[in-house]
């Protein structure tokens, strides 16, 4: 094989190889970042739960033991 056409594949490789790791980091950094604002978003919608009707309900025990 002559070197120069060698010298210009492997240059070539480099290339794809490049572009790949890019686009595999790109896409990486924005699954990161759309898992930890939803993470977020699901912590805020979830983090306080109204238990007055649950209470108030005459199915729910007189007395409860914790």
């Amino acid at each position: 094989m002559d070197s120069g056409l060698f010298n210009i594949l492997i240059e070539y490789l480099n290339i794809v190889f490049l572009l790949f790791t890019v686009v595999l980091f790109t896409l990486f950094s924005i699954m990161g970042y759309l898992s930890t604002r939803n993470s977020i978003h699901y912590k805020n919608k979830n983090s306080f739960v109204d238990l007055s009707k649950v209470m108030a309900s005459p199915l729910a025990p007189s007395l409860a033991v914790c």
